[in-house]
C-alpha cells in the first residue's frame, strides 16, 4: 500500500476518533451501533471546522485536543459495558443479509474511484477545485475563491478532503471520495439501524437494502459530490430527534447532537441552511403545549447547532460570492404567479419520480409494497417524532420547489441538471419516515 494511503487512513481515523467520543459522551451504551455509524459524519464536521478556524496549525490543535480525549478516556477507565451491547441470537443471519449488500457497494464505489479519480463533473470543478485551493493556496485562498465555480459554497466537504491531503503531505487522486463513500455507507447503517431499534431489525433491514440498492445513492457516495454527505446529516438529524421523541424524551443530549449534525448540513451545502430553518420550525410549531419542555428542547438542538452555523456565517462574511438562485424580488414574484412553470415542475417530478435513483422501475414500488406487507400504525404517524420527521421533509421540499419556481436559471435545464440530486438528498429521510408509519416487528425495543 502506498504510505501516503496509510497516512490518509490515518487522517480519517482521527477524525473517526473525535466523532466517536463525542457520539458516546451524548448517546447512551444501548446505542453504540449508532455511536459507530454517526462518528465518521460527527468527526468530519468537527476536523473540518478546525481546518477551516487554524489552517497551518491545525496538526497541532488536532493532536492537543487528541491528547485531552485519551486522558478523558484514562480517566473513565476506557470501559464499554458489553451487557449493553444490542447483540441478539440471530445477529448473524441479519449480518448474512447486509454484508453482500454492503460488499457489493463498496466495489462499485471503488471501481468508480477508480475510473474517475478527480470525480465527476461538479466533483472536479467545484468540491475538488476548492480542496486543491485550500491545500496549494495558504493564506490567499479566499481571493482564489472568486474565480471558483459557485465560490459561496459551504467547505466542509473540500475542508475534510484539504486535511486528508495535508495528511499525506502531497496531492493525491481520489482522496476526495474518502468522505462521500464512507458517509454513504453511515448513511446506509443509520437508516437500518434507527428502524431496527424503533421499529424491529426485520423491518430496518430491507428499508437499509432500499436505500443499498438505489444505483444513483451508490454513484452518488463515488461521484465526489456533496449531496450524499449532505444527505447524510439530513438523516442522522432527523433520526435522533425520532428517537428522542420515541425512547428518550428527557435525555436531551440527544437533541444537542441532531442540533449539531443539522448545523453541520448548512456547513455542507446552501441546502443545509433550509433545513435547519425546517427543523426549526417543527420543534417550535407544537410551542402551546408543554412549553417549558418544548423551549428547553429547542434551547438543546440550537447550543448543538450554533458552532457549525457561527462558522458557516463567518465564512460567508468574509467572501464576496453571492448565491446566484438570488434574483429581483419583483421578477420573482411574477415567476410564482405563472401557471406554466407550476405545470413544467410538476410534469417533470411526475416522469422522474418513475425512474428515480437510476432504477428501471419506480423505487417506491417496493417500499411501498413493504410498508402494506407490514401495515401502517396510524398511532405512530400522530406521534411527535414521525410528525418532526414529515413536517421537516415537506417544508425542505416545498423550498426546493419555490426555488425552481423563482430561478434565474432556465428552467428546463435547472430542473434537468439538479432535481434528481435534490430528491437525492432527501430520499434517506423518506425512507427512515416510510419505516416510522409501519408497525413494529419483533425485535424493536419497547418504549
Amino acid at each position: 500500500m502506498d504510505w501516503r494511503v496509510g497516512l490518509e487512513l490515518f487522517g480519517l481515523a482521527v477524525l473517526i476518533f473525535f466523532g466517536y467520543f463525542v457520539a458516546a459522551s451524548l448517546l447512551p451504551p444501548s446505542l453504540f451501533p449508532l455511536r459507530l455509524a454517526l462518528a465518521p459524519g460527527i468527526g468530519a464536521g468537527i476536523c473540518s471546522i478546525i481546518f477551516f478556524a487554524f489552517r497551518r496549525p491545525f496538526l497541532s490543535v488536532e493532536g492537543a485536543l487528541a491528547v485531552v480525549i485519551v486522558f478523558l478516556l484514562w480517566r473513565r477507565g476506557w470501559k464499554i459495558d458489553s451487557e449493553s451491547l444490542p447483540i441478539s441470537s440471530w445477529s448473524g443471519s441479519a449480518l448474512a443479509i447486509v454484508l453482500p449488500a454492503v460488499t457489493w457497494a463498496l466495489s462499485i464505489m471503488a471501481t468508480r474511484v477508480q475510473r474517475m479519480p478527480h470525480g465527476d463533473w461538479d466533483g472536479w470543478a467545484i468540491w475538488n477545485w476548492e480542496a486543491r485551493l485550500l491545500f496549494r493556496a495558504g493564506s490567499h485562498w479566499r481571493e482564489g475563491l472568486d474565480l471558483a465555480f459557485h465560490g459561496d459554497y459551504p467547505l466542509l466537504v473540500p475542508a475534510t478532503t484539504a486535511r486528508l491531503l495535508r495528511y499525506a503531505g502531497t496531492d493525491v487522486l481520489g482522496v476526495g471520495a474518502w468522505l462521500g463513500i464512507l458517509l454513504g455507507l453511515c448513511t446506509i447503517a443509520v437508516v437500518g439501524l434507527v428502524l431496527s431499534e424503533l421499529r424491529g431489525r426485520w423491518l430496518g433491514i430491507p428499508i437499509a437494502l432500499v436505500l443499498a440498492g438505489t444505483p444513483m445513492f451508490i454513484s452518488g457516495a463515488s461521484s465526489q459530490y456533496a449531496d450524499v454527505p449532505l444527505s447524510f446529516f439530513f438523516l442522522t438529524c432527523l433520526a435522533l430527534l425520532a428517537i428522542h421523541f420515541e425512547r428518550m424524551p428527557d435525555d436531551l443530549r440527544i437533541v444537542v447532537l441532531a442540533g449539531f449534525l443539522g448545523g453541520c448540513a448548512a456547513w455542507t451545502k446552501n441546502e443545509g441552511w433550509l433545513f435547519i430553518t425546517a427543523t426549526g420550525i417543527a420543534l417550535l410549531a407544537p410551542m402551546m403545549r408543554e412549553r417549558t419542555r418544548n423551549l428547553r428542547r429547542l434551547a438543546a438542538f440550537s447550543g448543538g447547532a450554533v458552532l457549525p452555523l457561527l462558522v458557516v456565517t463567518i465564512f460567508k462574511l468574509s467572501i464576496k460570492g453571492q448565491n446566484y438562485l438570488i434574483g429581483n424580488p419583483h421578477e420573482m414574484i411574477q415567476k410564482m404567479l405563472d401557471p406554466g412553470r407550476h405545470a413544467t415542475i410538476w410534469n417533470f417530478f411526475g416522469r422522474l419520480l418513475t425512474t428515480f435513483g437510476a432504477w428501471s422501475f419506480s423505487p417506491l414500488i417496493p417500499l411501498a409494497l413493504l410498508v402494506l406487507l407490514t401495515g401502517l400504525k396510524w398511532t405512530a404517524i400522530r406521534s411527535r417524532g414521525w410528525l418532526t420527521v414529515g413536517a421537516v421533509v415537506a417544508i425542505v421540499a416545498t423550498g426546493y420547489y419555490v426555488v425552481y419556481l423563482t430561478t434565474p436559471i432556465e428552467l428546463t435545464y435547472h430542473l434537468q441538471s439538479s432535481m434528481d440530486r435534490l430528491m437525492l438528498q432527501l430520499w434517506p429521510s423518506t425512507l427512515l419516515l416510510a419505516g416510522l408509519s409501519c408497525r413494529a416487528l419483533p425485535g424493536a425495543r419497547s418504549g
